[in-house]
């Protein structure tokens, strides 16, 4: 009889902290969401956890994102008192005369900022601690019969050090892996403390686990080159396979249960073609490029239409200003930071194709969300989005802005059908069994490491 463990902890600790719904958040909600079918279709308990003072509490939901709620007003808030201390402390830094004196004020003033910083994620612990406490949530026990699998950002909140306790315990723990892009391409990180972060929290995370599970083939085959580049391991080895994540998205309800409504859209915005972007604004997602491309087809007579969905994110104050005091924006360059699910799936179901030109992604929600809806995509040329599109996207290259206006042209030509994805139903169920698989081969014995 195959191996089971007796309860599958499924870690959800920085979402519920962080309160946001993209990128690694999206996904998150998705598999706890869908825990319920996975302790149906498995015969396992499948709890979501979050780890806060010592302990471990199980939740049975994750906090609705809200562009208002506490957990983003603090994170903004956070943000602009750091800002505020560095450059306080870098006029005082100024005044100074080269040598010693400067020299020890800079540690010192290195000093505070990590411990302002540290004071704060106390704080907002506390604060999700005791909104746990208002919740029907209760504290768990997690024996060496269990499997923690960890789908969240193990390098915040201190996750790694609960999880080498618990391994200590002999709790069986898989990691899910997005990206490797603090490593591979740091200038794209929001700071170099994040980038640090990743990268100390990434090895500790792989030398603890008995597994990891990867977005796509092409992370996983990354996270391969990089174990065996910087020799993680001397006595041991990890097992290693990889899943994709799902493309429907179900409308939304607001926090009195009613379906979210859409808003009222700008007049005419749904008129000629719009071209649709969808993403965090943040350097690697190509929105600078794209908007050379338009403002290029602009200048020439284009009545094309740019439209830009996503939460605002770190290096784009240029860009920023930029779209603010574009002369187009409102009438062919439009931008929202709020977009709901509901609202999402309207922007895919009336745009006449999905612009994604990030330089590099773990897998590409957006993506697979269009090739559902049969919405056309126009993609950067990168490897993972062929290795997911394959031949649906028409592809562009970064070299010039001219191959994606070339990529424009020929997206209108190219009919593009509803392209069969998996659900995230079948997602997490994939997901749930690969990890499985690792716990019954490590009961037998068998080695299927990388």
């Amino acid at each position: 009889m195959e191996k089971k463990p007796k309860t599958i902890f499924i870690d959800c600790t920085a979402t519920f902290n962080a309160g946001h719904n993209t990128g690694i958040q999206r996904v998150v909600r998705q598999i706890i969401h869908n825990s319920t079918t996975l302790s149906r279709t498995s015969g396992i308990p499948c709890i979501p956890i979050v780890f806060a003072f010592g302990q471990v509490w199980s939740i049975d939901t994750l906090p609705i994102s809200n562009p208002d709620d506490l957990s983003q007003i603090s994170d903004r808030f956070a943000k602009r008192f750091k800002l505020q201390m560095i450059s306080a402390f870098k006029s005082i830094e100024s005044l100074l005369p080269e040598g010693k004196l400067k020299y020890i004020f800079k540690k010192i003033a290195g000093k505070i900022l990590g411990a302002a910083r540290s004071l704060w994620l106390t704080t907002i612990l506390f604060i999700s601690f005791l909104s746990l406490m208002f919740k029907t949530s209760h504290r768990v026990t997690i024996s060496n019969e269990d499997m923690i699998i960890a789908v969240d950002a193990f390098w915040t909140f201190d996750i790694v050090k609960y999880l080498e306790k618990y391994k200590k315990r002999g709790v069986f723990i898989v990691m899910l892996i997005y990206d490797l892009i603090p490593v591979t391409h740091p200038d794209f990180i929001d700071d170099l403390d994040n980038n640090m972060s990743f990268t100390s929290n990434l090895k500790r995370m792989l030398l603890l686990s008995d597994g990891f599970i990867a977005i796509s083939k092409s992370v996983k085959d990354e996270v391969i080159d990089y174990i065996n580049d910087n020799t993680i391991f001397t006595d041991k080895r990890i097992t290693a396979d990889y899943f994709y994540l799902g493309a429907d998205i179900k409308d939304t309800k607001s926090t009195n249960g009613q379906m979210e409504k859409l808003r009222i859209w700008p007049k005419e915005l749904w008129t000629d073609d719009v071209y649709l972007m969808v993403g965090t604004i943040e350097p690697r997602k190509g929105h600078t490029f794209v908007l050379d491309a338009f403002e290029k087809m602009w200048s020439q007579g284009s009545n094309d239409k740019l439209f830009i969905v996503g939460r605002i994110g770190w290096k784009c104050t240029e860009l920023m200003e930029r779209i603010k005091k574009s002369p187009f924006i409102g009438d062919k360059l439009f931008m929202f930071h709020d977009i709901n699910d509901s609202e999402l799936i309207y922007c895919y179901e009336h745009a006449t194709a999905l612009i994604f030109a990030s330089y590099v992604e773990g897998f590409g929600l957006p993506l697979v969300e269009a090739m559902g809806k049969g919405l056309p995509v126009i993609s950067s040329d990168i490897q993972v989005f062929k290795e997911i599109g394959k031949d649906y996207p028409v592809y562009f290259s970064h070299n010039s802005i001219d191959t994606l206006i070339e990529a424009l042209s020929k997206v209108t030509e190219k009919s593009s059908d509803k392209r069969g994805w998996i659900t995230w139903d079948e997602s997490v169920n994939t997901l749930l069994n690969k990890a499985l698989d690792m716990y019954a081969r490590s009961a037998k014995g068998l080695d299927n490491s990388v």
